[in-house]
Formats: C-alpha cells, sequence, structure tokens
C-alpha cells in the first residue's frame, strides 16, 4: 500500500480521519483540517502543493495525492492561488485547530496505550522477556498489520493472538476497527483521476482469472469466513456488471480459469479419492483436502462433491479458459523470464515456482506486455490466495512502483470494486475484509496451517531417513491432524503452548509429548504406516542383524558367567568341607576325652574295692577316695543323658552322619552359596541403547 508511509503515525491520523468522516465530513474537507494543522504548526505563509504534500507525509505518515491537495485546498478560504504557489491571507491562531489537535492526541495517547498492553501480553506469553529491540520490532509488527494488509510481519501470532483474546474488549476493538476503516476511506484518494472528484470507472472488459485456493474459497473448502470473503468480492462485481448492463447492456467484468488450475483441481479430486480408498494419507496442513474426505468412507462421494463443485462454478460465472500456445513463436517476445526467477531457487521448489510463473505469464501476455498503470485499463489479473504468488508479482523483475501487479488478493480486488461503486466514500464501512477480528482469524489459521506444514515435511523427512521410532510418528502425525483449524475456529490457538508451535516449529518434542486421541486420526495413522511398510522391512533387516549380534555377544558373555560361577561353586565346596572338618574334629576330640573320663570312673569303681583291703591305713585311703569317687558319680551322673550319651552316639556312624549334615546346613547359613545370574537379551540391548546415549 504505497499511500501508507509511516504505519506508526498514521495511526492516529487514520483514527482521526474516519471520525471526521464518520461526523458528516466529505474527504476534501478532512484533508483541509490536516493541511490548515500543518500550516498553523508550521507557522506557514505559503507553500506549493509538493510541499504540502510532503508535510502530511512527514507529520501524518500517509501518501497524499496531490490532485487530492489541490481540491482540498479549494475548502480553506484563507488561502488564494499566486502562479506556483498557495498563499495564507489570513493570519491563523494555534486556538483553531483545538478541537482537531486534541483529537490527535488523543488517538496518539490510545495507541501507546494500546502498544503497552501489546508488550505485556506477550511477554506473558513467552517464556523468555522481550529485549528493548523486540518490543520495538513487536510495535511495528502491530502498526503494520492494522494499517497494512500485504506487509509480512514478525510476531505476526503474537499480535493476531492478543487482538482475538481481546475480542470482548469493546473500545479497543472499536478503535482498531477505526483505523481499519479510516485505511479503507483512505485508500480511496489513490484512486481519484485528473477530474479531481471522480473515480475511476470501468469502460473496458476485465478478466479476472481465479486461482486454485480462490476457487476452493468459493466452494467453502477453507471454510465459512473465506468464503464469506469471496461472496462479498463476488457481489461487488455482480452490481457492477448490473450498472454496465442497464447502461451498455452488458458485462464488463468476467471470471476465468486457467488450464493449469483445471489441472490442479483435477488432481486435488483425485488424491482426495485416493486418500479415502487409504492409499494415500493426507497432508494435515491442507484445509481444502481436509474439508473433502473429512468423515468420507466412500470414494463416489468424492466424485459427487466434484459434480456440485463443477456445479457452483457454472452458477457463479467462473468458465474455463483454454488458453495455451506455443511459447517460441508469436508471442514469445512477450514471455517473462523463467530462468532468473529459477535459477537461484533449490531444486524441491523449481517446479512450483515454474507453475506459479506460467499463471502469471499468461496474465503478462494478455495485457500485450503494456505498462499498466491504471486500475480500470488492466484488462486481465491473477487473483490469488497464495501468498508466494503474490511474492513472484512484486518482484521488481516483474513489477515497478506506480505499475499494477500481475495478480492480485481477493482484498485488494475487493476494496477496489467498492470504491468504484462509490461506497468507499459512504459513512459505514460494512467490508468483512476490513474487520480486524476477520483478518486475526485468517492470519492465525494461515500461520497454522504453515507451520502445520513445516512439521510434517520434517516427519516426512524423519521417514525417508529411516531408523524411526513407530509410535512417535504415530503421536506426532495425529497431533498435527488435531491442531488442523478453520479461520473460524481459531481461538484456542492463542494459547500459550500453541503459539510456541508457530515459533518453535522443530516441533518434534512439542508433537512428541500429545498422544493419538481419537479413532479417526489412529486410522490416518493406519495409513501412513501402511505406505511406508517398505521401509519398515528394511529397519526390520537392519534390527535382525543387530539381533544376531547381540546374541553372538549374549551367549559369550553368558559362556564367562558360568565359568565363573563353577569356579567360585569350587572354592565354596573346598570351603564348606575344610570348615564342617574342623568342627567335626573337634566334636571328636571332645567326645574322646568325655569316654576316656567315663570309663576311668567305670574300672576305678572295679578296681578300687579290690585293692583297698590290702593297703595300710585303708581306713585313711578309704576317707580320701571315697569322697573322690562321689564327686566323679555325681558328674557322670549328670552327664549320663547329655554328653556322655552323645559320645557314646558318635562313636557308630550314621550319627556321625547326622552331625555331618547338620554342620553343612549351619555352613549355608552362615555363608551364602554362589548364584548363577545369566544376562538377558532385553538387558543387554538396554545396556548398549545407555552406551549409545552416553557416546
Amino acid at each position: 500500500m504505497n499511500i501508507i508511509n509511516d504505519q506508526k503515525k498514521c495511526m492516529a491520523s487514520l483514527a482521526v480521519f474516519k471520525q471526521l468522516f464518520n461526523s458528516g465530513n466529505d474527504i476534501f474537507c478532512i484533508i483541509a483540517e490536516f493541511i490548515k494543522q500543518e500550516i498553523i504548526s508550521r507557522g506557514l505563509t505559503d507553500f506549493t502543493e509538493q510541499q504540502m504534500h510532503e508535510f502530511l507525509l512527514i507529520d501524518n505518515g500517509f501518501d497524499v495525492p496531490q490532485a487530492v491537495i489541490h481540491t482540498s485546498i479549494k475548502r480553506l478560504p484563507f488561502l488564494t492561488r499566486q502562479k506556483e504557489s498557495v498563499v495564507v491571507s489570513t493570519s491563523l491562531s494555534s486556538d483553531e485547530c483545538n478541537t482537531f489537535k486534541k483529537q490527535i492526541d488523543n488517538a496518539t495517547e490510545e495507541r501507546e496505550l494500546i502498544s503497552k498492553r501489546l508488550i505485556n501480553y506477550a511477554n506473558s506469553k513467552r517464556e523468555v522477556a522481550l529485549t528493548n529491540e523486540e518490543e520495538t520490532e513487536l510495535c511495528k509488527s502491530f502498526y503494520a498489520y492494522v494499517v497494512d494488509d500485504t506487509a509480512p510481519i514478525r510476531f505476526s501470532e503474537l499480535v493476531c493472538a492478543f487482538i482475538l483474546e481481546n475480542e470482548n474488549d469493546i473500545e479497543l476493538q472499536k478503535h482498531l476497527n477505526l483505523i481499519r476503516e479510516g485505511v479503507i476511506s483512505f485508500i480511496g484518494l489513490s484512486y481519484y483521476n485528473n477530474s479531481y472528484g471522480t473515480v475511476d470507472s470501468f469502460d473496458k472488459e476485465i478478466y479476472i482469472y481465479l486461482e486454485t485456493e480462490i476457487l476452493f474459497h468459493m466452494a467453502g473448502y477453507n471454510g465459512l469466513t473465506y468464503q464469506n470473503l469471496f461472496e462479498e468480492f463476488y457481489s461487488q462485481i455482480q452490481e457492477i456488471n448490473k450498472m454496465h448492463q442497464i447502461k451498455n447492456g452488458k458485462k464488463v467484468i468476467f471470471l476465468r480459469y486457467f488450464t493449469e488450475t483445471l489441472n490442479e483441481i483435477n488432481e486435488y479430486f483425485d488424491q482426495a479419492e485416493k486418500i479415502v480408498r487409504r492409499s494415500k494419507l493426507p497432508d494435515p496442513s491442507k484445509t481444502a483436502m481436509h474439508s473433502l474426505v473429512n468423515g468420507v468412507t466412500d470414494p463416489s462421494v468424492i466424485m459427487d462433491k466434484r459434480t456440485e463443485f463443477d456445479r457452483l462454478l457454472k452458477e457463479h460465472g467462473i468458465q474455463y479458459e483454454d488458453y495455451s500456445f506455443d511459447l517460441s513463436k508469436d508471442n514469445g517476445s512477450y514471455c517473462l523470464d523463467y530462468k532468473s526467477f529459477i535459477d537461484d531457487k533449490e531444486s524441491s521448489v523449481q517446479e512450483k515456482v515454474y507453475s506459479d510463473l506460467t499463471l502469471l505469464n499468461w496474465i503478462y501476455i494478455k495485457r500485450n506486455k503494456r505498462k499498466i498503470e491504471s486500475f480500470a485499463n488492466m484488462k486481465a489479473i491473477l487473483l490469488t490466495g497464495n501468498y508466494h504468488v503474490m511474492q513472484l508479482a512484486m518482484d521488481e523483475r516483474l513489477h515497478q512502483p506506480g505499475e499494477l501487479a500481475l495478480s492480485a488478493t481477493i482484498d485488494f480486488l475487493t476494496t477496489r470494486f467498492w470504491f468504484s461503486l462509490c461506497k468507499g466514500l459512504s459513512k459505514d464501512c460494512n467490508l468483512l475484509s476490513a474487520n480486524v477480528l476477520t483478518k486475526a482469524r485468517l492470519a492465525l489459521a494461515s500461520l497454522n496451517c504453515e507451520s502445520i506444514n513445516k512439521a510434517y515435511k520434517e516427519i516426512e523427512q524423519e521417514i525417508d531417513k529411516g531408523g524411526y521410532d513407530k509410535e512417535l510418528m504415530k503421536s506426532r502425525i495425529a497431533s498435527l491432524h488435531r491442531r488442523f483449524r478453520m479461520p473460524e475456529n481459531v481461538d484456542d490457538l492463542t494459547e500459550k503452548s500453541n503459539l510456541a508451535f508457530f515459533t518453535d516449529c522443530r516441533s518434534d518434542i512439542l508433537l512428541a509429548e500429545e498422544a493419538a486421541k481419537d479413532a479417526a486420526h489412529k486410522h490416518e495413522v493406519n495409513i501412513l504406516m501402511q505406505s511406508i511398510e517398505e521401509k519398515d522391512k528394511t529397519i526390520e533387516s537392519q534390527t535382525d542383524m543387530f539381533l544376531r549380534v547381540l546374541k553372538d555377544r549374549l551367549q559369550e558373555i553368558n559362556e564367562k558367567e558360568k565359568d565363573q560361577f563353577l569356579k567360585d561353586q569350587s572354592e565354596y565346596d573346598l570351603s564348606k568341607t575344610d570348615w564342617i572338618n574342623k568342627q567335626m574334629n573337634k566334636i571328636r576330640n571332645r567326645n574322646i576325652v568325655i569316654i576316656a573320663i567315663f570309663m576311668f570312673i567305670i574300672v576305678a569303681m572295679i578296681i578300687v574295692p579290690l585293692i583297698i583291703p590290702c593297703i595300710p591305713n585303708k581306713y585313711s585311703w578309704i576317707g580320701i577316695l571315697l569322697p573322690a569317687l562321689l564327686s566323679c558319680i555325681n558328674r557322670i551322673s549328670a552327664l549320663k543323658n547329655t554328653a556322655i550319651s552323645k559320645a557314646i552316639d558318635y562313636c557308630f556312624l550314621s550319627t556321625r552322619n547326622n552331625i555331618r549334615l547338620e554342620l553343612e546346613n549351619k555352613y549355608y547359613e552362615q555363608y551364602q552359596k554362589p548364584v548363577l545370574k545369566l544376562t538377558t537379551l532385553e538387558e543387554l540391548e538396554k545396556q548398549y541403547k545407555r552406551g549409545n546415549k552416553n557416546e
């Protein structure tokens, strides 16, 4: 939009422009007020129209056509013309512009308040706060978004989310829509011709060639919002044609589409049928494809939808034009230089660029290579919903300032037709495309589709490389399908996690955290897994080889484990035998002593009575031996059921074997047996995975 020079400054100026317009002032009176303000603030006594043009550009940020300045000067009685100059014939005081200046100051203050709210909102949605430079860039993006329809902006997802989350803030929406409507009204200034007061009318036939996405808008495949935008555009054409039919008996604007568009539509419906037959998975970023196949299980339904699509084309008077010829012959001199556009592109996008250039080339040829400046004399134009086509059309190799581009958006044409019907000069501006909420929803839906498309291509690349996690792929693809939104259903995309999806589009981490939730998505995932079955076979072969190597290694490890176990078991048995033998020796020695004492006492009891009569002083010996003998008898009596009996039992082999068995059990309790622990295949595989991660 060339008439907007400084988006920040013009935010306030456009708001005041629309306020004055709504108060019943015509455009020239409004511009006259801006001129009056310049005269007072700069203390001008005279100036030229060119100088005033520059003053308005510097102070208000918009480029007012000199034809409009020329007419507006006539509305100020204190100005007189003297040759090339305009002279201020009456002294003006600042009081005469107090009301106007106050309106500008209020609009400027409102702009600053909204900017601060936007910065606070953005910081609440980010993990890291904006830097000062980023805050400035965010505000610039916001001004560009509200004022300009075409400029690509940074932080667009935050700007759109801010507007949508404040949908119920009536004052905010009113102020932003006031600026947007001011833009629409102000655009009309650039359409005034040299007669100073009339808008260019159409007296020559205009052919508008619709690109595929626009036709899908018409059919409603891209959602209700886009369909309403198309109907708004179409109603302007109908009204213009009706006026010309009444006046001249014929239409002046015609809708057509090229062979390339027809081929793309045919391919689209063919792909839809394959998806329904489960031989292909839909790209989750393709809105129209989602509409075609959603809930469809019978391929014949796709054929019915194609029939309905053709009926809608006929109903809207959109006709196919078979326009092709040998470019090397008659029209060769009018062809675009394809090579200069394709050579600097990656091979993966060259085919798409060539296809887009072909559509622009047909328009270029139909204009007979003429430099088109007047909208009414454009003869042909491509209507596109593709941002990349518009980028090509606005490339300096195809477009120069002041020229009409080879292609246009639906918003641009709708606004232009709106002014041709003089509706842009009315108080009420009810264009759907002028509403900031509509624009925010369309922009956020487009960003969402772009992010989904990028993430889906990353998944495809990982699948092509192999070595992917099948379950992870299922989860990520299902998550992408769940993220799809029509423009009218994007409100939940303003959540923090969803905004991160737009900017952190290595989306594998984000998507992997989401599980596949519903059957429809699982069905689509199954289709994908069927389509990559061949790749799985290769992966399985590699896995089998890995398992064989792993099993060989497992056998080697377990053989070592067995050898070590046998060694430990042998040492354990030797230690056990040695310990038992030592314990048996202790028991044997103790029992020998007990039996020896027992036998001595028995012998003494037999012999002593026999030898006492022969001993002199026998009574004194009896007094000595008898107590000792009684003491031994008492001790033997006390031990007769314990140690003596055990000692006697020990003499039998079976008893010794039982004792050895008891000692063996006691040894097992005190000393743990060696255990043979064999490594399993799963354990070894985990060890390898941990090792790879550490590396």
